[in-house]
């Protein structure tokens, strides 16, 4: 281990003591003999250990859980069935995830850990409300999973562990392996006293990336206006002690609503509307836009912004500054310069020269272009232009 990852990782430990599986007992869980996946039989093995331990105050709340690794070579199975262990214990509140420190054993009963409702949950709910309302009975199987990803609109990872946990619980049986092609067969009736409202008390449906998205329009709403800049998504998963993940779709939460636009270049981030005003989002403001869109998008706007400046401050032959003055300017690549003004060249608006006397020359003046704003909209160095 690098020896400043090594300082780190110390300084945490010295922080937050982790706990050593050599503190675990001899006898380990025997899947051979336990009913369940692999995974929910370890969540209950630790949630038991973990409790008991607490309350004889052989640990503490804050200490570290061990790595996954020694975690996966205790129980004799692998990192990814450890990791899901984990994270069902964080989704009941007995542990809880810190980015850049670890998972630490948290008290249950407190309220300032961020995970509510996991996404999980949610699936377990909504797959227990389709089996009573569509009446199926005992021996009756359920839909595929490219049907239930349509019908609860979740994703397949989540579906997946939804129904190995219903499987746990002797709601659903598996009558496949192929853990795509899974075919799961009702095992148990569903009543109506199964049955959770979303709209009730009785269950927090808010995800974490939902109460993350809702912390920050509190802070839009107490600290910015409207053409703000927001910190960055590493910053808010940091300020927020979540991860990356989390923050990203936090963000495409409030994208989805309108709340943040993003900008290309160093302008990042920012307040498009303050929340619960009504505000539409084109595809153009997407921080999720794929690549290749948003390369159009960027040369198209400065070929835009070339376009009026050329209007309105220049007259035939005279001559443009560099590509490289131009993208130092307008904060872009030259390579976007390039690209807009050999578009402008292709139209006869502009000419390339080289030798000693070389350059950008103005060849006619653009005609008016109606669309401009639409792209120049984005950024307010560029809109100054036209006013």
């Amino acid at each position: 281990m690098p020896r400043i990852m090594r300082k780190k990782q110390n300084s945490v430990e010295e922080k937050f003591p982790r706990i050593k599986t050599s503190m675990f007992p001899v006898s380990k869980p025997d899947f051979r003999k336990l009913s369940g996946t692999k995974d929910n039989i370890i969540k209950e093995w630790l949630k038991d250990w973990i409790t008991t331990n607490l309350q004889t105050g052989v640990i503490k709340e804050n200490n570290l859980l061990p790595l996954k690794a020694d975690l996966a070579y205790y129980f004799g199975v692998g990192a990814g069935t450890v990791q899901n262990a984990v994270r069902k214990l964080e989704d009941e509140g007995i542990v809880v995830s810190k980015q850049r420190i670890g998972t630490l054993v948290s008290s249950s009963n407190k309220t300032e850990m961020h995970k509510l409702t996991s996404k999980r949950d949610k699936v377990i709910a909504q797959i227990k409300n389709f089996i009573f309302e569509e009446q199926l009975s005992i021996g009756d199987v359920l839909p595929n999973m490219r049907e239930l990803e349509a019908i609860l609109n979740s994703k397949r990872n989540t579906i997946r562990s939804a129904l190995d946990f219903l499987a746990f619980e002797g709601v659903l049986k598996a009558l496949e392996s192929d853990d795509d092609n899974k075919v799961w067969s009702v095992i148990k009736e569903i009543t109506d006293k199964d049955i959770i409202s979303f709209s009730d008390d009785s269950i927090t449906t808010e995800t974490l990336a939902q109460k993350i998205s809702q912390k920050i329009e509190d802070y839009v709403i107490a600290n910015c206006k409207v053409g703000d800049r927001l910190d960055s998504i590493n910053e808010w998963a940091k300020r927020f002690s979540v991860s990356d993940k989390t923050a990203y779709d936090a963000m495409q939460i409030l994208f989805d609503k309108g709340v943040i636009q993003a900008r290309r270049g160093r302008y990042g981030t920012i307040v498009a509307k303050m929340p619960n005003e009504s505000f539409q989002p084109t595809k153009e403001m997407s921080i999720f836009m794929p690549a290749a869109e948003a390369a159009v998008y960027s040369y198209k706007r400065i070929e835009n912004f070339l376009r009026n400046k050329i209007k309105e401050e220049y007259s035939v032959g005279q001559k443009l500054p560099s590509m490289k003055v131009l993208s130092e300017s307008m904060d872009v690549s030259t390579n976007t310069i390039r690209k807009a003004v050999l578009t402008l060249a292709a139209e006869g608006y502009l000419g390339l020269s080289r030798g000693r006397f070389g350059g950008i020359y103005v060849l006619d003046i653009p005609e008016e272009n109606t669309q401009s704003f639409k792209w120049l909209a984005v950024n307010p160095q560029y809109v100054k232009s036209y006013r």
